[in-house]
């Protein structure tokens, strides 16, 4: 029928068939990709004993105004009967994390006493993926002082991508947490790879009870215990 009446006008059927599937094809083509499923950080791996990190940094402002390398040594130790992680530094006050969630518990004075301890500890909330926004509210307690201090600490996983620093390539999340303080971190984090900090960005506001400052630094070495 269609091809008796090709010369009025009216598409011969072949030819159609063509048509509609190219038209198929190329609407298909217009689609947006299909977005692939984005990882999931399910924890904190911990690094095994001995292993070591150094850290470029630079400071300003109510951070010192300075240039330089910090190491970062990972070992073991026990907070309150439970077993934690320990890491000491030459250059900045050694901390201690829980074990099972990565989180920071205290910072220690020289001699190893508490200066300050943080309840609940701050840390990520695992399981979490690019979009996953959530607030915490830590007791910040100062022991030379007594004095304890509520913080809120609100995150927002940004991103997650490869990323390259002068330790090498990692797979990071990019976690940003503003708490009520006036402090803001970008931190490249890759728990998977027991890599608290990648590389990292922090800013306080002019209204921060230290004053404006800002600190960036990134990971340079990294040495693996055994």
């Amino acid at each position: 029928m269609f091809e008796r009446m090709s010369n009025a006008g009216t598409v011969p059927m072949p030819i159609l068939s063509v048509i509609v599937t190219a038209s198929a094809a190329m609407a298909t083509a217009m689609l947006p990709a299909a977005v692939s499923a984005q990882p999931v950080a399910q924890k904190f791996v911990e690094s095994p004993p001995g292993t070591v990190s150094v850290f470029q940094r630079k400071t300003s402002g109510s951070f010192g105004n300075q240039e330089d390398r910090v190491t970062y040594n990972h070992g073991r130790t026990t907070w309150q009967g439970k077993p934690a992680v320990l890491i000491e530094s030459p250059q900045v006050p050694a901390q201690v994390h829980d074990m099972e969630t990565g989180a920071q518990i205290a910072s220690l004075t020289r001699d190893g006493k508490p200066a300050v301890t943080y309840d609940p500890g701050l840390g990520y909330r695992y399981p979490f993926k690019v979009g996953d926004a959530w607030s915490s509210t830590h007791q910040v307690t100062n022991h030379a002082s007594g004095k304890t201090t509520p913080i809120t600490v609100n995150y927002k996983v940004e991103a997650y991508d490869s990323i390259t620093v002068p330790a090498g390539k990692f797979n990071a999340y990019l976690v940003v947490a503003t708490d009520s303080l006036g402090e803001t971190q970008r931190v490249w984090t890759a728990p998977a790879d027991g890599v608290r900090v990648v590389k990292r960005v922090v800013e306080r506001s002019a209204s921060h009870p230290q004053g404006a400052g800002r600190v960036e630094g990134e990971m340079v070495v990294r040495t693996l215990g055994k």
